[in-house]
């Protein structure tokens, strides 16, 4: 908790952070957009057992911020590459316009991207 000085009232970090974005402008029509999101991986330098895309950022996982902007983007496909943890991804952001990709070993970014393309062919 972090207190502010001018009331003296408690807040909460998340509280002061300004949304990275608003979804009230009008959405550009993308209708050929494909959109692959890498979140395959361990995020080992955060010390945590959560995957590193399901870290909270402003309330919400990083992922869901991802997703969000992709959404409003008009994406026709939304592909979310998931490697460490996956099963936790997968739970936590499941939707009807999100396609989920598995990689198995993970082998870096140029593999994450190759793991995408069959679904993005299809």
């Amino acid at each position: 908790m972090w207190h502010d000085k001018a009331s003296g009232n408690k807040i909460k970090p998340y509280a002061i952070i300004p949304p990275l974005f608003t979804l009230t402008y009008p959405r550009p029509i993308m209708s050929d957009l494909d959109v692959v999101i890498l979140a395959a991986g361990k995020g080992m330098r955060m010390h945590s057992d959560i995957p590193k895309v399901l870290h909270p950022l402003a309330g919400r996982p990083m992922l869901d911020h991802v997703i969000s902007v992709a959404r409003a983007l008009s994406a026709r496909r939304i592909v979310v590459v998931y490697g460490h943890g996956g099963e936790a991804v997968c739970d936590q952001t499941r939707a009807n316009d999100i396609e989920f990709v598995c990689q198995e070993p993970q082998l870096g970014t140029g593999h994450a991207v190759q793991q995408a393309l069959p679904v993005l062919d299809s």
